[in-house]
């Protein structure tokens, strides 16, 4: 489930996720809700459903996330299906919370703050691309659509979407 990961965190990396501070009772109950219904964000968990049923994510697979955000999607299939990841952010803050949460986590996912008009990404090294409504906040996107082709192996898969 979408975002049932963040139930395992620990209470101040929550509150900075969220951006609310949680006193005891609230942080129990915002665990059990992301325990139960995962991350709260209705048009997020259908998409990842569908994104997930696309991919078919395997163990062991190297997915790439271009505009990573906080890592939902990665450190998601990472610890469903033990994938590797790698989130490629332009903004410093969330590439720093998504890797507090694998380390938290510990997950084999990594991010690093990348400026997404001219990424540098390595060559035909990803068997699963995905870019989450990221390119509508992308000038020139051409070179972002060469290099996502480009880091893509063979018979690899890669999902875009746009709001």
């Amino acid at each position: 489930m979408y975002g049932n990961i963040y139930h395992n965190l620990p209470q101040a990396l929550l509150e900075e996720i969220t951006g609310i501070k949680l006193n005891k009772y609230s942080y129990f109950l915002t665990r059990l809700y992301l325990q139960i219904f995962g991350y709260p964000d209705l048009a997020g968990n259908m998409r990842y459903e569908l994104i997930t049923q696309f991919l078919n994510p395997q163990q062991g697979e190297t997915l790439l996330d271009m505009g990573s955000g906080n890592g939902i999607y990665i450190n998601q299939y990472a610890y469903n299906f033990k994938t590797k990841g790698v989130g490629l952010e332009g903004r410093r803050k969330r590439v720093k919370i998504a890797n507090r949460v694998k380390k938290e986590l510990d997950l084999y996912t990594h991010f690093f703050l990348q400026n997404l008009e001219k990424p540098k990404i390595a060559v035909r090294r990803y068997d699963k691309i995905i870019c989450i409504e990221v390119l509508e906040h992308i000038v020139h996107d051409k070179q972002l659509f060469k290099e996502m082709a480009t880091a893509l192996k063979q018979g690899g898969k890669m999902v875009i979407t746009v709001p």
